[in-house]
């Protein structure tokens, strides 16, 4: 990956002095000083990625998507900032080698061509000249299933990735897919929350199963602010040998957790029927005793992403 970058410029810092004589080079000179130092701070301290913006949309059976306005940097640091939405039609092929749909990575790119000049100004001595240009990034379509320079150039981020597509018959196949879309924000995830639950939040069954018995537990996680359903972890603390009704006996189980979503849990503790028969009771007299009194809470670990 050749870098673009001339750190001779960013490297002096220009000055000027009453009545000094200023060429065009000196000013473009002092433009390209701080251009140059901002794409060296966003190579250093940001990801290349989308940062903002250049949402893609496009039904399936349609020929065109379209790509709105968005702000990208590239694996050097430059800036990719497309100021107005464009329709860009559906490559033109009806099927991959194998027969089925050919898929393409839509990728934008810093405009390193001739640029879209927007102002002309007279000079004293010469004809119009362009004072003003607009940076207008490339929009490509690269077959993610052929080699290729553009390929390369899409992988090490120097033109970056904003959604996939399947086309069949010179149509999209499918939905406009954003698994491979580069994102320049720094990732939230994993995002880890904990939380625990007190004795009061165990239900009790009216009678034990063959099994034991099954105690459940709405367990809230709510004020973690989780965005999806997050992998919960859950221990159940507390004294396995309670005394209860002047008696201590040995109780445990088999925690699980079950029903998970963004808010919550449901957690299934079963006390086994094999350590129940070992207090010397039946499963019904165990369940009596404990009813509403096991000293027991729920300790929990949520990780989303």
């Amino acid at each position: 990956m050749q870098d673009p970058i001339g750190l001779s410029i960013a490297g002096e810092r220009l000055r000027f002095f009453p009545s000094q004589r200023l060429l065009a080079s000196d000013l473009e000179n002092l433009d390209a000083y701080g251009r140059e130092l901002r794409w060296l701070h966003n190579r250093s301290l940001h990801q290349p990625g989308v940062a903002s913006g250049f949402a893609v949309e496009g039904a399936k059976g349609a020929r065109e998507v379209t790509v709105g306005p968005g702000y990208a940097i590239d694996a050097f640091g430059r800036e990719i900032v497309l100021t107005q939405a464009r329709t860009i039609a559906v490559p033109p092929v009806a099927a991959g080698p194998d027969g089925k749909a050919a898929v393409f990575d839509l990728a934008a790119s810093y405009p390193v061509g001739g640029l879209d000049t927007t102002e002309t100004r007279g000079g004293f001595c010469g004809g119009p000249e362009a004072v003003r240009q607009r940076e207008v990034p490339s929009l490509d379509w690269i077959d993610v299933r052929r080699p290729s320079d553009l390929l390369g150039e899409l992988l090490s981020a120097q033109r970056i990735a904003l959604g996939r597509i399947e086309v069949l018959n010179c149509k999209l196949a499918s939905k406009i897919s954003l698994e491979r879309r580069r994102e320049a924000k720094p990732p939230a995830y994993p995002y880890i929350a904990a939380g625990s639950a007190t004795e009061k939040a165990w239900e009790y069954p009216t009678a034990p199963t063959a099994f034991g018995i099954e105690l459940t537990a709405q367990v809230d996680a709510g004020a973690a602010g989780f965005r999806g359903t997050p992998h919960y972890l859950a221990s159940v603390v507390g004294d396995r040998w309670p005394k209860l009704d002047d008696a201590a006996f040995l109780l445990d189980g088999f925690p699980s957790v079950s029903k998970a979503t963004p808010t919550g849990f449901t957690l299934t503790m079963l006390l086994p029927t094999m350590l129940i028969a070992a207090s010397g009771l039946p499963a019904t007299a165990v369940l009596d005793r404990i009813r509403g009194k096991l000293p027991w809470r729920i300790e929990w670990v949520g990780v989303e992403g």
